[in-house]
């Protein structure tokens, strides 16, 4: 905001009426759709590495997130992308 010369709360109206999401929830999807293609590409790392990799603080954090906008636990999205991939 300040690099725009603009307020902070009318950065973030903005950032809303543009992304129908406010900023810390769009940055949590981003995250895990990102964490997604770790989890899938990358099987040798941990859900912990990728976990802090996204940008997470706790794994506890991060798999409540992957579990509301994916639909399933990170370890259960590995273990199906797995399957799919035999």
């Amino acid at each position: 905001a300040k690099h725009m010369n603009m307020s902070a709360s009318y950065v973030s109206r903005l950032f809303k009426r543009l992304t129908n999401s406010n900023f810390k929830d769009y940055l949590s999807k981003v995250r895990v759709e990102k964490s997604a293609r770790l989890l899938s590409d990358h099987p040798e790392k941990s859900i912990h590495e990728i976990a802090a990799e996204v940008g997470f603080n706790t794994v506890n954090t991060y798999s409540t997130l992957f579990l509301k906008h994916i639909g399933m636990t990170p370890s259960e999205y590995r273990r199906v992308k797995k399957k799919s991939k035999s």
